[in-house]
């Protein structure tokens, strides 16, 4: 009951936690671009669609779900999360 009442109370702050990372450095995800996906893409490969939308196609690649010339498999989650944001800057 103890080990229950400590997950209970830490929830809200572990969940905090998460939406107060949410969202990426737009500047850092363009040095993170440059550096490896700026080989094949352009920036504005993906104007007009959200942060979380990229983010999603990001991850996808990233865990082999979807096919993907390059080496994003190495992409840290903060990378991930910048360059979505960097992508989600061209509106």
């Amino acid at each position: 009951m103890r080990i229950l009442k400590i997950v209970v109370m830490a929830l809200p702050l572990s969940l905090w936690g998460l939406v107060a990372n949410a969202g990426g450095d737009a500047a850092a995800g363009k040095a993170a671009f440059e550096a490896g996906c700026g080989e094949c893409h352009y920036e504005d490969d993906f104007s007009g669609e959200s942060e979380a939308d990229i983010l999603a196609m990001i991850q996808s690649v990233k865990s082999g779900e979807v096919e993907h010339k390059g080496e994003a498999g190495g992409l840290s989650d903060a990378d991930a999360a910048n360059i979505a944001a960097f992508w989600a800057s061209f509106k």
